[in-house]
């Protein structure tokens, strides 16, 4: 499922940064925050995407029906 422009966030996640995990929403969060969030951690995949960005802001863009719970692309970096 996971390909280069799109991030998984837990529930733990969703619930901290007050988006949803099933529903549409947008938002964004510093790459480092992002990847410090994640209690278990993240994997290599989402490591070597998200490391590169430092404390930049991404972008970040959920669609029900379209994306599954969880996945959000990444729309821009700023």
């Amino acid at each position: 499922m996971f390909d280069s422009e799109t991030v998984y966030l837990d529930r733990h996640q969703c619930d901290k940064f007050e988006v949803k995990y099933f529903d549409s929403c947008t938002f964004s969060v510093r790459a480092s925050e992002l990847l410090d969030s994640k209690l278990s951690g993240y994997d290599k995949q989402h490591r070597d995407l998200l490391e590169p960005f430092g404390n930049t802001f991404i972008t970040l863009e959920h669609t029900d029906r379209v994306d599954s719970p969880g996945w959000f692309k990444i729309r821009s970096v700023d």
